[in-house]
């Protein structure tokens, strides 16, 4: 009787260390989506700077606003972005509408 008792005490402590350990490692996906969407943008924009991100709503999705230093040293002003799986989507700057509403349409699929 007293072995039962141990061995369901013993059982109890796997079934916690697991849940806690499974928090814990959802928790490192989220730190690790978000250093890897960061360093993805980082190498696309110079001096990135960023504001207002957030994990989408996809795993591997991390979307925001991001800045950078232009050719002539100015920092331009906050333009969204999406990246998922290895590439980056910026707001396009341009008066075509189809690529502005391409990319909102992404935006709000993935971002929203």
């Amino acid at each position: 009787m007293k072995r039962n008792l141990t061995m369901k005490k013993q059982a109890a402590r796997l079934v916690a260390l697991a849940v806690v350990g499974g928090v814990v490692i959802v928790g490192a996906n989220y730190g690790i989506d978000e250093w890897a969407g960061r360093d993805l943008v980082s190498r696309q924009i110079e001096g990135a700077e960023f504001q207002h991100t957030s994990h989408g709503d996809h795993a591997g999705v991390f979307c925001g606003e991001v800045s950078g230093v232009n050719g002539f040293g100015m920092r331009t002003p906050y333009m969204r972005f999406v990246a998922t799986s290895g590439r980056v989507e910026i707001a396009p700057l341009t008066l075509d509408r189809e690529k502005v509403e391409t990319f909102d349409r992404e935006w709000r699929a993935q971002c929203e």
